[in-house]
């Protein structure tokens, strides 16, 4: 099951108002879900379409990029190749993980 397949923007909101920098803003360089997932939550809000229909309309539709998903379909889960790590830091394939997101975790 997705955990985060119930992070609504109520809850981005709240997280929002609740996080704590690690550091000062420039500092240092830090992958962060929480910011990705909130970057494109800002993305999505201002062209007014959403995250998902923005990225598929001005990215994925334009290039072309007909096997890349948001939500894999069940005739291409064969074909993923891609892994990466789970929640708990163990190497999976992308076929063993959550469904994708569109909001990042909260902050931790």
């Amino acid at each position: 099951a997705n955990p985060f397949g119930s992070y609504d923007e109520d809850a981005l909101y709240r997280d929002l108002g609740q996080t704590q920098l690690a550091f000062v803003p420039g500092a240092r360089i830090l992958y962060s879900n929480y910011g990705t997932g909130l970057l494109g939550f800002a993305l999505g809000r201002k062209i007014g379409t959403g995250y998902r229909k923005a990225v598929e309309t001005r990215i994925l539709s334009p290039l072309e990029l007909r096997d890349t998903y948001f939500t894999v379909p069940a005739a291409a889960a064969a074909r993923l190749c891609a892994s990466g790590f789970s929640f708990t830091g163990r190497l999976t394939t992308a076929a063993n993980t959550p469904r994708p997101i569109e909001m990042a975790s909260a902050p931790v």
